[in-house]
């Protein structure tokens, strides 16, 4: 456990898998069980997320890149259906998850 704690941004990708193997080789009547179920989800949870800003910072550097590569024509001539229905979808789910999934219009 010690050598994995020395670098424990390269390292959490282990925690579930060293926490979850834990948590098969306790007894359920463990007093320990139960924490250590806790700590499994939490660290998949972290994981999660992780992996999600990751993904995110990326698709920024990409866009950023592409951004100071190409002009204004070479970017327009990328445009057609497929990549503004692409995006559409992808703003909606944002301001599906900025307004959690409420309607912001009135219903009529």
């Amino acid at each position: 456990m010690g050598s994995l704690m020395i670098k424990p941004i390269q390292r959490v990708t282990k925690y579930p898998l060293l926490l979850c193997e834990l948590r098969k080789a306790t007894p359920a009547s463990h007093p320990d069980f139960r924490a250590l179920e806790g700590a499994c989800a939490a660290v998949r949870d972290i994981n999660v997320n992780i992996n999600e800003f990751k993904r995110r910072k990326d698709l920024v550097l990409k866009y950023k890149k592409n951004d100071e590569d190409e002009s204004l024509r070479e970017k327009l001539s990328k445009l057609n259906i497929h990549s503004i229905s692409k995006k559409s979808k992808r703003v909606t789910n944002y301001l599906k998850i900025l307004t959690r999934g409420e309607s912001q219009l009135p219903d009529h």
